[in-house]
């Protein structure tokens, strides 16, 4: 089975968490948002990243 998402290299995740709150728009609630430790030998959007995906039950 592929994976269902995919990040770039060099990017490790740190944690993550299903929204469920009501500080951003209604069409984000039950997406995952997921917090990225970047790699210390690169710089730019790899040194760290967060990103919204959204999650749906298939």
């Amino acid at each position: 089975m592929p994976p269902a998402f995919g990040f770039p290299a060099h990017l490790a995740p740190l944690g993550i968490d299903f929204y469920d709150r009501a500080a951003f728009p209604e069409a984000y609630r039950g997406d995952a948002l997921v917090a990225f430790h970047g790699s210390s030998q690169t710089s730019g959007q790899r040194a760290g990243a967060s990103v919204l995906r959204e999650w749906r039950a298939c």
